[in-house]
């Protein structure tokens, strides 16, 4: 027995030496045919083909070994390399080669770099493997002694790659951009064209420094017209929109000879989120799509943006180039929590029942998108509301609201705007608005506090506007716009005009009062109320610098009417002139009572008396101009007693009066200043 066991180790001996002995002559040929095995791999690959050494490695298993091995890319598209690896080792099975069969127990990679570009002839890696010949007319793939009947031959039980680095380049996208991924670390059992390949791969994407992607499951067998795949993968905080989930593919996927391939299956998204620069973050996502080669459907998903519950579903007309419609449903959707909640606002800001559809494509121009919204009630910046209907176009960094209607303030508004989205803090728009019966007070409320309590009545006006900002207190100091404005059935309150004007007007210049006691027993609309009623006020008007500014400003009431021109601020601050004049009526009876109201009549025979209306709301009042009152009582005194000293019926056969006395009335005028 001993004997057996000393006679067993030396043939061991025997053996390990004869294959040292063996393994050194082979390194040695390898060394002495460096160039041909490069040249070899050359004409296989298409591309040249470099090493720094080759030979036999005992690493795990006796093996090939290439050390600091490079393969360089299309000319055509770069200079530099398109694969560079530290080292490559390739471990053959010796059994199945003797019987013409390939089998690699494996294939290692260490620290490989590979760089791929697109550009608009395609990508650079086709042209691996050289020129193609055209397929023979009735051929088919796999045919006897052809490159697929050896491809099928083969098979690599194991690919290891460890730390590698990917370079992505796309010469296509103005200006071109670069994709990374380091790290990269890859394990695939079974690779072979007949059969299906499973596999695991990690890498780090997108700048980040610790692996935040994984791939595993199973591709093929890749020999079939069709190639299934059963893939998942997984993502942790991938840059820039720290994107997380899961996304199963089971599919099967048919190559393109130009294009995109197709893909009928379904994937299955679990859990994704993602945090967006400036808009709410998505989170929560669950749902299938299921897709039908250049079309896709996405059933029902739920999913939340900043917490705020949706749900959607799109219909994916095709890839190429891309269009889908969609429809996205929200119960309550609360603005605030969204992010785009106002400031200071007191009640909940919440969109009841929100439906969008639209369609959105990819056009030579860019991206583009038409949206419609509908909400049957909410509220909005402390503003309730309902039948709220919006149609809209997005395209680039601009918005179009083609419609827009909300029945709102106790009536309706309806209008167009257009939005510039290119700063996102501060977007600028420009605006058209038709206003139908709002209630003013509600209105003011919420533009010009200092005025909400002075005016009630309803808004009638035509519009156009123009600003920045996302909030009121943002786009005051920008806006600026023109239109007209009409107040129907209205309310100055705590002033009355008639009364403080024609009032007023009391002692100057010895006037006595213009309303005695029984005028304004007469007019218990007019005098007997600290309010000013109108049934209509109304301009053109002017807004810029926080003020809104008029030239033709009117207002009717019952028994007169006022014209004028001024201007309001934001702040409550008015700096108003205007005339009062009486109506017919009333100016008859003032006149009746008062001897000196017939020089303060304009050409229609009227009362008529400028005043300015200046100050800041609350509080001020409108006050007749005594510098006027004094001029015209005065020009009136004197016009009679001229008439008494030249005689008012002594004029020119003809009618006409005698010059002297027309040139001493007009010099009269003059020196009072009419």
């Amino acid at each position: 027995m001993r004997k057996w066991a000393v006679v067993g180790a030396l043939a061991v001996v025997a053996v390990l030496g004869v294959l040292g002995f063996a393994l050194a002559n082979v390194n040695r040929w390898l060394e002495r045919n460096r160039d041909w095995v490069a040249a070899q791999a050359s004409a296989a690959l298409g591309r040249e083909v470099a090493f720094d050494a080759v030979g036999v490695s005992l690493r795990g298993a006796v093996s090939a070994k290439l050390t600091n091995l490079r393969v360089a890319d299309d000319p055509r598209y770069a200079r530099e390399p398109f694969l560079q690896a530290k080292e490559v080792r390739v471990a053959l099975r010796i059994l199945p080669a003797l019987f013409r069969r390939i089998e690699v127990r494996y294939v290692a990679i260490d620290a490989p770099a590979v760089t791929v570009i697109r550009d608009a002839r395609g990508l650079s890696i086709a042209s691996l493997g050289g020129e193609k010949p055209a397929r023979a007319p009735g051929a088919t793939p796999g045919a006897a002694g052809g490159p697929s009947a050896v491809a099928g031959a083969v098979l690599v039980s194991s690919i290891r790659l460890e730390d590698g680095r990917v370079r992505f380049v796309d010469r296509v996208a103005t200006p071109p951009v670069e994709y990374v991924a380091d790290h990269v670390d890859v394990r695939a059992t079974d690779v072979s064209p007949t059969r299906a390949t499973s596999f695991r791969a990690a890498a780090a994407v997108l700048g980040s420094t610790e692996q935040n992607v994984t791939v595993d499951g199973s591709v093929g067998p890749l020999a079939e017209g069709d190639v299934p795949a059963d893939v998942t993968i997984r993502l942790a905080d991938v840059a820039p929109w720290s994107v997380s989930g899961t996304i199963r593919l089971a599919a099967r996927i048919a190559p393109a000879r130009e294009g995109p391939p197709a893909v009928h299956g379904t994937a299955t998204i679990h859990g994704l989120e993602a945090a967006v620069p400036g808009a709410p973050r998505l989170a929560d996502v669950d749902s299938t799509v299921d897709l039908k080669g250049d079309s896709a459907v996405v059933q029902p998903t739920r999913f939340t943006l900043n917490g705020v519950p949706l749900e959607a579903d799109a219909t994916v007309e095709r890839f190429q180039p891309a269009r889908l419609r969609f429809r996205v449903k929200c119960a309550a959707c609360d603005v605030k929590q969204l992010g785009y909640g106002g400031e200071g606002v007191r009640e909940a800001e919440v969109l009841t029942d929100v439906v969008a559809t639209g369609s959105a494509e990819i056009l030579p121009a860019g991206p583009q998108a038409q949206v419609s919204v509908r909400s049957p009630r909410g509220s909005l910046r402390d503003v309730p509301y309902e039948a709220l209907e919006t149609d809209a176009t997005l395209a680039g960094q601009s918005a179009t609201v083609d419609r827009m209607h909300v029945a709102a303030l106790g009536g309706t508004i309806d209008g167009g705007a257009r939005v510039d989205l290119h700063d996102a803090t501060t977007p600028r728009f420009e605006s058209r608005s038709t206003v139908h019966g709002v209630a003013l007070p509600e209105l003011l409320a919420r533009t010009f506090p200092a005025a909400a309590k002075q005016m009630d009545g309803r808004l009638e006006a035509n519009l156009t506007l123009s600003g920045a900002g996302r909030d009121w207190n943002a786009i005051r100091p920008t806006l600026t716009g023109q239109g007209r404005a009409d107040v129907r059935d209205g309310v100055l309150k705590d002033v009355n005009v008639a009364d403080s004007v024609l009032g007023g007007a009391t002692g100057v210049a010895g006037l006595a009062s213009l309303v005695p006691p029984d005028v304004r027993s007469r007019y218990p609309d007019v005098f007997g109320t600290g309010d000013t009623r109108f049934e209509a006020l109304g301009g053109s008007i002017r807004i810029a610098n926080q003020r809104v500014t008029t030239d033709d400003c009117r207002m009717a009431a019952r028994d007169y009417a006022l014209t004028g021109r001024g201007s309001v601020g934001f702040d409550g601050r008015v700096d108003f002139t205007a005339t009062l004049i009486a109506s017919e009526r009333l100016t008859a009876d003032i006149g009746a009572r008062v001897k000196e109201a017939r020089y303060l009549t304009d050409d229609a025979g009227r009362v008529a008396i400028p005043f300015r209306f200046v100050g800041k709301m609350p509080g001020v009042k409108p006050v007749p101009d005594p510098e006027w009152l004094a001029r015209t009582v005065a020009r009136g005194v004197v016009g009679k007693g001229l008439d008494r000293l030249l005689g008012a019926k002594e004029k020119k056969p003809g009618g006409k009066e005698r010059p002297e006395h027309d040139l001493l009335r007009k010099g009269l005028d003059s020196l009072f200043g009419r």
